[in-house]
């Protein structure tokens, strides 16, 4: 067996120690912030647009952030050191071939992480103290233009750099704020954005994008931590720290990776909507929702899809379960993008509609019953 064949092997085995240990981090951080986070007032209590019905510790995200961040920081730390001292005989040829690349990287990979800790940070202290949306919205957009800056930007073929740009900021935005718009239910956005980030990591390893790949397992193992304490009955909400940092993972992780190469076709470039279709489907029905009646669209409300299912007769628990089916069976689809032609990728699109009007003929048919 030659280098080419056994490579991945060894990736996937790598990869898979990356997702224990974040994982190990994320889940021996969440009982420390549960404690603490009475302490110092980091608690979400009861209220009108909650469905909770006693105070809760936030602060989740915090766990899931140290779970993802202190692995790639160490990861970059290990590929510095080893391109200075020099590969150990231990280390394949084939492996050590991408160190230098990694380190190459280290600016992109420290600006992502920052940007990262700076929607983290901004979040914590909406948790704590209180943020308007407006606040929060320009601080997103900040994070995206300074990325885009950097040169972390899609470019789907496009000649201007700028489209580009507005494109990744605008969809920084998008994703970031659809998974904070999602955590409105025990364990949705967190378990939602564990199984974005597993199909997103499928994806790239059939790509052969071996850090980006190895950075979604990372993120999930850190996302799979947290959900242990998050999935209903929850012991701690994620709070606006986490649900802020998970999306902004995944819309980051999303413009770095390649979705086309020659060896496939060009339908796999709409990959992400697929992925992602069921936290956009949400928000952008709640926005319709408060548009058409009337109300602010950044004040909250029990008008999610999960709150819409919880209506139409399920538990609380069965409707994140729902969720959960419906973007794994929407990823699923995705993930043919990689094999079919220009008729295939229509009846993808096609089936994925047929489902989400299915679910709003489901739910407006629950509204008429109720």
């Amino acid at each position: 067996m030659n280098e080419g064949d056994w490579l991945p092997y060894a990736v996937l085995g790598g990869g898979l120690g990356l997702f224990l240990l974040a994982y190990g981090i994320s889940v021996l951080a969440v009982p420390i912030v549960r404690r603490m986070a009475p302490r110092i007032g980091l608690v979400d209590r009861p209220g009108h647009r909650k469905i909770h019905e006693s105070t809760m510790p936030k602060g989740g995200g915090i766990a899931v952030w140290l779970g993802t961040t202190l692995p790639v920081l160490g990861g970059l730390a290990l590929a510095w050191a080893l391109e200075r001292s020099g590969l150990p005989e231990w280390v394949p040829a084939a492996v050590g071939r991408h160190v230098p690349g990694i380190v190459v990287s280290a600016p992109t990979v420290l600006a992502i992480v920052a940007g990262g800790s700076v929607l983290f940070v901004l979040g914590l202290i909406d948790d704590w103290l209180g943020l308007g949306p407006r606040t929060k919205l320009a601080a997103e957009v900040a994070v995206g233009v300074a990325l885009a800056l950097v040169g972390v930007r899609a470019t789907l073929f496009a000649p201007a750099p700028w489209f580009g740009a507005a494109l990744s900021v605008g969809w920084i935005v998008l994703i970031t704020n659809s998974f904070n718009l999602l955590d409105n239910m025990d364990g949705l956005s967190s378990g939602v954005a564990l199984i974005a980030g597993l199909l997103f990591f499928w994806v790239t390893v059939q790509t052969g994008q071996w850090f980006v790949s190895s950075w979604l397992l990372v993120f999930a193992g850190a996302t799979a931590g947290f959900l242990r304490h998050n999935f209903p009955p929850a012991s701690i909400f994620l709070g606006d720290a986490g649900s802020l940092f998970v999306g902004y993972q995944l819309s980051v992780l999303t413009i770095v990776s390649t979705f086309y190469t020659p060896t496939y076709t060009f339908f796999p470039v709409a990959l992400p909507l697929l992925v992602l279709a069921v936290p956009l489907f949400d928000t952008a029905t709640v926005v319709w929702i408060r548009w058409r009646e009337g109300r602010p669209i950044f004040v909250g409300d029990k008008k999610h899809l999960s709150h819409r299912l919880v209506e139409m007769g399920l538990s609380r628990k069965e409707a994140v379960l729902v969720i959960y089916l419906l973007t794994f069976v929407a990823g699923l689809g995705a993930l043919i993008l990689y094999h079919t032609d220009a008729v295939g990728a229509a009846i993808l699109l096609t089936q994925l509609l047929t489902i989400l009007t299915l679910v709003g003929l489901l739910e407006r048919g629950g509204r008429r019953k109720s």
